[in-house]
């Protein structure tokens, strides 16, 4: 006994103290919950983003056009445009999606956790806070690009889906087990063709949870071949209703290629690097949070009442004492690792001080461990850092901190150290959600605070945008009715520019997704010549107003060209002209195809 006076050991926090932190995570919760989505709808008009959001658009538009691809997200996302027609409702949908998607993954963590071997809280609560924690960092989403469905938003959400009802299956009759088997199979065949990388990788995962989740081998194996079924039916559907095998064949085949011209890392590599930068950046977050990691262990060890108050304040100074944490204005890459480095060590350290109350429980360590892994599955294939797409896939780990926050706990002060740290964790995600009206949002020149100013873009309907962007859609407008280009002209982009495209009306054929000379050759060998030839250029100049290369098949631009206009492309501050064949063309202007209106 007088071992554990010096040490501390028999010093707790009283009953009350954890009933009112208790109490005040839920509050958090439920108004971190209300925060943010209200700052998603409030951001559903807001922003023109005329690069990767425009391609997403294109290929929900005219899926018909496109025939070289490595995701076929055009399949769903067309079906989606049909049921919405306008901008703002394409992105209300997308956020519904990671919405449903996350609630249902937040119903299958509840229902797992009512079959592991652990003292749980009143079903009420557990759901109550998985709920309002998963769809909270669903929505954290919106800070890579609004809610246009594209290949990553269709495979997160198809992931969030396929895993609650996976986990939602054995807790139901034979019956009900199989259809909800299919129906993660249904979730899984959207993630699978948004993302095919993506899509594998998560049906290892999902297919390792039944082997370790569910009981007797008949029954895993049937759930396995269930739920395989699933996928291969529902891409098959979706195949055979947009195209056929051999098109489709052909056209992954070339779009491969097409990609190869731009994303040149072998898989081998890309994997490898993921597994250097996961490391490189862990080493980096714990670094920088040393001193909190300090005191945590040291409470740990010592159970001393000094140590936990130090560990609670460092917890809660977490959230003001690096800038970027409440509105970064950098790099947009730079703040979604920043992010996820401090999500991670607060997700480390809330399982080392919640060790002793699951440490007993090997389900509940499968749980934890697929919930920690789902957004890295659904990260697989990305070009960018493996991090960044943390924050496209963070409802997994939101579920995971509600789940330990939901444990019976032996010492009140673990309990308490512990819903302080899941508390800061949504909060810190939230706040860095919210502060992006500040911000300015991914290939946008301005924050969305200054999004202000109503203009209708094509089909797509009315959206706000800045003073720079406005001046871009009018001066593309105007160039469009100099020439007399008529909705669905056929339209090539050079290079990266689709979303003129939306504005004028036009149609990419082949792809809209055109980066470099290299790529146009590609795509315009795919082309008859009569389309070629008749097809609108949008070409964007350097910051020198210079042309870039362009395809052999338009050294003759001036001579069969006619010059309509230019607008200036604001995230770049570079001019974009704009080109339509016509029978009388202007006189031959310099090789640099530089054009005077």
């Amino acid at each position: 006994m007088g071992f554990d006076v010096i040490r501390g050991r028999n010093w707790d926090l009283s009953t009350n103290v954890a009933r009112d932190m208790d109490g005040a995570v839920r509050l958090a919760t439920v108004l971190c919950l209300l925060l943010v989505t209200t700052f998603c709808i409030w951001a559903l008009d807001r922003g023109f983003d005329i690069t990767d959001e425009a391609y997403y658009l294109l290929l929900a538009q005219h899926p018909e056009s496109v025939n070289l691809y490595v995701s076929a997200q055009q399949w769903v996302s067309s079906l989606i445009w049909l049921l919405t027609g306008s901008l703002v409702t394409f992105r209300a949908a997308g956020m519904l999606l990671l919405v449903a998607g996350a609630g249902i993954l937040s119903w299958g963590v509840s229902s797992a956790l009512t079959r592991v071997e652990l003292t749980l809280s009143t079903t009420a609560h557990r759901r109550h806070i998985l709920f309002a924690c998963s769809v909270t960092c669903a929505l954290v989403y919106v800070e890579t690009i609004n809610f246009s469905p594209s290949y990553n938003l269709l495979a997160s959400a198809g992931a969030y889906a396929a895993t609650g009802l996976v986990l939602l299956a054995p807790g139901t009759r034979p019956l009900g087990r199989w259809a909800l088997l299919a129906l993660s199979g249904c979730a899984l065949a959207v993630e699978f063709v948004s993302k095919p990388s993506a899509g594998a990788a998560t049906f290892g995962l999902l297919a390792l949870w039944i082997c370790l989740l569910w009981p007797g081998w008949r029954t895993k194996v049937i759930g396995i071949v269930v739920l395989t079924a699933g996928v291969l039916l529902s891409v098959t559907l979706l195949l055979v209703s947009n195209t056929t095998f051999t098109a489709a064949q052909v056209d992954i085949r070339d779009g491969l290629a097409l990609f190869s011209l731009v994303q040149t890392e072998s898989v081998s590599a890309r994997l490898l690097r993921y597994v250097n930068e996961y490391f490189e950046r862990a080493v980096h977050a714990f670094e920088q949070n040393l001193l909190l990691l300090a005191a945590v262990v040291a409470y740990l060890i010592t159970r001393r009442r000094l140590f936990f108050l130090l560990a609670i304040a460092l917890v809660f100074y977490t959230l003001v004492r690096i800038d970027y944490r409440l509105g970064y204005t950098g790099h947009y890459e730079a703040h979604f690792v920043a992010q996820t480095e401090l999500g991670m060590v607060l997700l480390v350290m809330i399982l080392l001080v919640s060790f002793p109350a699951w440490r007993n429980s090997p389900r509940f360590i499968v749980l934890l461990a697929g919930l920690v892994l789902l957004p890295y599955t659904v990260g697989v294939g990305t070009g960018n850092s493996i991090l960044t797409q943390i924050i496209a896939t963070l409802a997994p780990w939101g579920a995971a901190v509600a789940a330990i926050a939901t444990l019976h706990y032996d010492r009140r002060s673990d309990q308490v150290l512990v819903l302080a740290m899941v508390t800061v964790f949504i909060v810190s995600f939230s706040l860095q959600t919210v502060t992006g009206v500040v911000r300015a949002p991914y290939h946008l020149v301005q924050p969305l605070l200054l999004q202000q100013f109503p203009i209708t873009v094509g089909n797509l309907g009315s959206v706000k945008v800045d003073a720079e962007t406005h001046a871009f859609v009018v001066a593309l407008e105007r160039a469009a009715k100099r020439c007399s280009i008529v909705p669905g002209t056929p339209f090539l982009g050079l290079y990266n520019v689709p979303g003129v495209a939306l504005v004028m009306q036009a149609i990419p054929p082949v792809t809209p997704w055109l980066n470099n000379l290299a790529q146009a050759e590609v795509v315009l060998r795919r082309m008859p010549p009569e389309s070629v030839h008749a097809s609108t250029l949008g070409i964007l100049l350097d910051d020198k107003d210079q042309a870039p290369p362009l395809p052999t098949a338009f050294d003759s631009l001036e001579t069969r060209f006619r010059y309509c206009g230019t607008s200036t492309f604001p995230l770049l501050i570079q001019q974009v002209q704009i080109w339509h064949p016509q029978p009388t063309a202007q006189p031959a202007l310099s090789g640099t195809h530089k054009a005077t209106p």
